[in-house]
């Protein structure tokens, strides 16, 4: 239907080396990439990311930071049955904290994308060794084998499996 993942066109932009985005020109840029943001979003979007006294950020920050604007919405009520899909368990002080620091959108959705991010911010919770692999994909880290068998093998564990 002549249409490109968003996902995947932020990801060939990423490949970009340079360029620089005006802010007050950031709803035409978001229009002209097809990337529809509510007013509240734009808001948010606005409000993390370090503009430089010229007004201006690097299109990479731009493209970054978006990445927690695309993917899945969910319902806030559904956060702690996606990470048990991802098996990734938090304490009920852990989840509180998190849900805290998610900001919703205008129909009160959250971008599962923004969701992996706080997960990964908040340096808490736990995962079965077994499924390492398969929650850090989730996430949006990869490993090299190399890599996944060495973070694997120096891992403490609570001995629960």
């Amino acid at each position: 239907d002549n249409k490109v993942f968003k996902n995947r066109l932020l990801e060939v932009m990423k490949s970009l080396k340079g360029g620089k985005v005006d802010v007050n020109n950031l709803n035409t840029v978001l229009d002209n990439m097809g990337v529809k943001l509510s007013n509240m979003e734009l808001r948010d979007l606005n409000q993390n990311m370090h503009v430089g006294v010229d007004e201006k950020i690097p299109l990479q920050t731009l493209l970054e930071k978006l990445k927690d604007f695309t993917g899945d919405k969910i319902e806030p009520s559904d956060v702690q049955s996606v990470l048990a899909n991802l098996d990734i368990k938090l304490t009920d002080k852990e989840l509180d904290n998190l849900m805290k620091a998610m900001p919703l959108d205008d129909s009160g959705k959250l971008h599962k994308n923004r969701l992996l991010k706080g997960v990964k911010d908040l340096k808490v919770g736990k995962i079965k060794k077994d499924n390492i692999q398969r929650s850090l994909e989730n996430m949006g880290i990869k490993l090299s084998k190399e890599e996944l068998a060495e973070v694997t093998e120096n891992l403490e564990t609570d001995g629960e499996q």
